[in-house]
């Protein structure tokens, strides 16, 4: 499966929150026949400043979901400080 850079604008405490819920959504099992599979997810978030562009917006979730990949499975990153 590719991966998808997932980018938020603004509201950086709900971020977390938000991350979770979308990880428990898609770690949820899958029923496929008689088998149960689950996925991983590492997710990157970026914050969205006055005068960003679009594609530094998305360049930012990406590397922060590499950050979170470089993690281990299952992981999230927020942009580095």
């Amino acid at each position: 499966m590719g991966h998808q850079a997932f980018a938020h604008a603004g509201l950086a405490e709900l971020v977390p929150g938000i991350i979770h819920r979308i990880r428990d959504a898609i770690r949820a099992p899958y029923h496929l026949g008689d088998r149960v599979v689950r996925v991983d997810v590492s997710i990157g978030s970026a914050e969205c400043v006055p005068g960003a562009t679009v594609q530094q917006l998305l360049q930012e979730a990406d590397i922060s979901m590499y950050r979170a990949k470089a993690a281990g499975k299952n992981a999230a990153a927020r942009p580095a400080a």
